[in-house]
């Protein structure tokens, strides 16, 4: 994070709720956060702190299991990639769906929290 710091033109924005987020609670998030970067003149990328599928870690799962892990978060993911979705590609300055990752294994995500 400090040598991100010394980056020009890169800010990182931490958010965190006090209660668990829901769907209602993203979509004004990414609202308030597309008219932060309208109002600064450039573009934002969401990274989240989300359920996984594989965390890459060999825990004797069957393959089976891994997969049905996977649907899980897939399916978990949905409203994050419908509010992405509904987004007006012409005009909207959050760019790509929602990064979701396992903070345990992201030094971003983790190192945001510090």
């Amino acid at each position: 994070m400090s040598w991100l710091s010394k980056a020009d033109d890169l800010t990182i924005v931490t958010i965190a709720i006090p209660h668990k987020p829901s769907p209602l609670t993203y979509a004004a998030f990414m609202e308030w956060l597309d008219g932060w970067a309208e109002r600064n003149l450039t573009t934002a990328m969401i990274f989240y702190d989300g359920k996984q599928g594989n965390d890459c870690v060999d825990d004797g799962r069957s393959p089976e299991e891994i997969r049905i892990q996977w649907d899980s978060a897939f399916r978990s993911s949905a409203p994050y990639r419908n509010t992405h979705r509904s987004l007006n590609l012409q005009t909207s300055r959050v760019i790509e769906d929602v990064v979701m990752l396992d903070s345990k294994n992201n030094q971003l995500i983790e190192a945001s929290w510090v």
